[in-house]
């Protein structure tokens, strides 16, 4: 995941002190570090202060970039998050746990037989359900995510493939009614913290951003935080240090995890973003995230065509821009709509829609 990233997004930050400088860079943040340390080392020297080193995804190469930047490590052996982060020692974890799964098996695909083998699965599951949905072990955002009717999945086993998954989880295409996505972070004293919890955003089967408001009951709240907090402490206990989602779905046979992003998820920083903005304009009850696309043109004329909804440092019902590195090429950036209630969550995303800037 780290070494080939294009647009990465890392940052070197305090857990308390949750709005990040981040950094786009083409390669990876530790690609660049190993390559030539001597800048960011000088940088951070002339500041005085002991940096902490927060990786996206702790993978081999963090623990040296750390050492290199005379760094503490937010984050955890490279074992121990691929643990968590591929979906079936994840689900396998939640089982010893007697947490509550979906129903299904998984699959490798390391010979030409497997192809049949997983046909027939397939086949299995939709003599009992409408439709079979097919995840990539290491699939995120909805990549590598398959939904099927049919048994026939060569087109199907043909894309997995290629997208490099050496195995796959075969599981009952649920209704879901909703599908949240509960964030926590674990300290370097091994400490647990729970961030928040959001309802996740879809375009299909594709993550398309996240809203924070009234939208789960006590029961769903308290029932998703109890196994969250019991996933927590498993992985505090082998050693896992950083920042972790747990996605669920909501459906009518029950609530079940069904993926652990242990790393820093998509909106992790709007969570840094909404929280240091609360310590301006108090309580922001409701959020919402997503990435936006309009005309190209420059942050300032960004400023000037939404002046009336822009976030000022003082007042609630207001959007946020931010991640606008490709704003004046692409037109492309992402907000966060901030607000006391859904209602106005509604009026400031039609008031984006009215200004040309919609939702990708």
């Amino acid at each position: 995941m780290n070494s080939t990233t294009v647009g990465l997004k890392a940052s070197i930050w305090g857990l308390k002190g949750l709005l990040p400088i981040i950094i786009k860079v083409v390669l990876s943040l530790s690609e660049l570090i190993m390559e030539n340390p001597k800048p960011l080392l000088d940088a951070i020297r002339e500041t005085g202060k002991k940096p902490v080193f927060v990786p996206f995804y702790s993978s081999s190469q963090e623990k040296v970039c750390a050492e290199l930047l005379e760094a503490e490590l937010f984050g955890s052996e490279p074992n121990v998050c691929s643990r968590y982060f591929s979906k079936n020692t994840f689900k396998e974890e939640c089982v010893k746990l007697d947490i509550p799964t979906v129903e299904g098996v998984s699959q490798s695909l390391d010979s030409p037989s497997d192809l049949e083998s997983l046909e027939s699965l397939v086949s299995s599951l939709l003599s009992h359900y409408d439709s079979v949905i097919i995840r990539g072990e290491h699939g995120s955002a909805g990549s590598s995510v398959y939904k099927t009717d049919s048994p026939d999945i060569i087109h199907i086993y043909e894309e997995i493939k290629e997208s490099k998954q050496s195995k796959v989880l075969v599981e009952p295409m649920l209704k879901v009614i909703a599908s949240p996505n509960d964030q926590w972070a674990i300290d370097r004293s091994g400490d647990i913290h729970h961030l928040g919890m959001s309802a996740q955003l879809f375009e299909g089967l594709k993550h398309a951003g996240n809203l924070k408001g009234q939208y789960f009951s006590g029961r769903t709240y308290r029932t998703i935080q109890k196994m969250s907090r019991t996933i927590a402490k498993k992985m505090a206990g082998d050693g896992y240090v950083g920042v972790f989602g747990i996605d669920y779905i909501i459906t009518q046979e029950g609530i079940f995890p069904i993926e652990n992003n242990a790393r820093i998820n998509g909106s992790t920083f709007t969570f840094g973003i909404v929280d240091a903005i609360e310590e301006k304009i108090g309580k922001v009850p409701c959020w919402k995230f997503f990435k936006v696309h309009s005309e190209a043109r420059s942050f300032e004329e960004l400023k000037g065509t939404m002046r009336d909804l822009l976030y000022d440092g003082t007042k609630i019902n207001v959007v946020f821009p931010y991640d606008c590195d490709t704003l004046s090429e692409t037109g492309t950036f992402a907000v966060v709509l901030l607000a006391e209630d859904m209602y106005h969550i509604e009026y400031l995303e039609e008031g984006l829609k009215s200004m040309g800037i919609r939702r990708v």
